[in-house]
């Protein structure tokens, strides 16, 4: 659990912040314990994760700054004794209807992408990386789930919680463990 401590306990935030900071803040950090969680009861292909210590990438697509702000804390940390690794990037690079060959081979080399306020086209272009995804896609965009991304935050005045699309993870490589997958919603 110490990467969970790490996360909450981090002082990422400035003390003097107003309460719609300190509520996103808050927000953020719940946020980052779930993904923490998704991945502790997360299976992936020996062929994409072969070893028990094997770096585990997470690509956080994100402009606002978050991903600046944790990135010293999940590059210390380990979940199920793999280093964390985090590629930042801005924003997706589309030209004429394809990711940029940079980004998409990052994507693709990843393990979790967390897409933070996606763009629905955008969703489109990351299931359509590969026919049977061996990487866990997490977004915080409004009906995520239901647009193709595996799990989709949701929130509502202080909570958080989160859709689960089964079919999006059915079709995928990974094995997400049923008991995380009950406590969210699922859509189809």
């Amino acid at each position: 659990m110490p990467l969970l401590w790490i996360v909450l306990s981090v002082g990422m935030l400035g003390q003097s912040e107003s309460s719609e900071s300190a509520r996103e803040n808050k927000i953020q950090k719940i946020k980052i314990a779930y993904m923490v969680n998704f991945i502790r009861f997360t299976v992936w292909p020996e062929s994409h994760l072969p070893n028990d210590d094997s770096t585990l990438v997470i690509s956080m697509i994100d402009n606002s700054g978050f991903a600046q702000k944790i990135q010293g804390s999940l590059s210390k940390a380990k979940i199920n004794q793999h280093p964390i690794q985090l590629h930042i990037i801005d924003e997706l690079k589309i030209t004429d209807g394809q990711i940029h060959e940079e980004q998409k081979n990052k994507l693709l080399a990843s393990h979790v992408i967390y897409y933070r306020n996606a763009h629905k086209s955008d969703i489109e272009f990351l299931t359509g990386l590969q026919d049977q995804p061996q990487f866990l896609l997490l977004g915080d965009m409004k009906d995520f789930a239901e647009h193709g991304g595996m799990i989709g935050f949701k929130e509502s005045s202080s909570k958080v919680g989160f859709y689960v699309n089964i079919n999006a993870i059915r079709q995928s490589k990974i094995q997400i463990s049923s008991k995380v997958l009950r406590l969210g919603t699922t859509v189809r």
